[in-house]
């Protein structure tokens, strides 16, 4: 199954880029990203996708994720992104992604039930992790601005912000830690 869904990714990322655009372009909301031409739209969009086809196969890596998204949540930080916007425009990815897979008659009429299930809860996991690394990635690009800025006394920081557990090393053991199953 990894092969066909990585071959229909493939294959539809103009398309998902496209129907991306078009959503965020008509958005009321959707500031920072409508000051973006819609080539630089794509061409992001284009990531998010490729980035994905990497995840699969990685094996579903968590590493692969935390890599590209908290350097992306950073990265949309730095250029003044609204957190709100960064979440929904993925959202809008998921959304995308979701009605192309609905929409291919033949794509799914080749999955059974269980093939079914399984892609929607691993896609579904590709998103969800992106969201928490993509937020982590902003919420630490914030902190460290905050930090430099000198602004606030490192007990004020602490009050204000707080960080969480930023590495699996710094996770309590009781803990749960998702894994994705196969």
């Amino acid at each position: 199954m990894q092969d066909k869904v990585i071959s229909f990714i493939k294959s539809r990322i103009p398309n998902l880029a496209e129907n991306w655009s078009k959503e965020i372009l008509h958005l009321d909301f959707m500031d920072h990203y409508k000051n973006l031409s819609e080539e630089e739209l794509k061409k992001r969009n284009n990531a998010v996708y490729k980035n994905l086809i990497e995840w699969f196969e990685s094996g579903a890596s968590n590493a692969t994720a935390e890599q590209y998204f908290e350097g992306l949540g950073a990265k949309r930080f730095k250029e003044g992104f609204a957190l709100t916007e960064i979440n929904y425009a993925f959202f809008l990815d998921k959304k995308v992604l979701f009605k192309e897979i609905n929409d291919d008659i033949e794509f799914t009429k080749e999955l059974g039930s269980a093939e079914a299930v399984n892609l929607i809860c691993t896609l579904g996991n590709f998103f969800d992790l992106g969201n928490f690394y993509i937020i982590r990635g902003y919420n630490s690009a914030m902190i460290e601005k905050l930090e430099n800025s000198n602004k606030f006394s490192s007990g004020e920081l602490d009050n204000l912000m707080f960080k969480g557990s930023l590495d699996e090393d710094d996770l309590d053991n009781d803990d749960i830690i998702w894994r994705h199953v196969y």
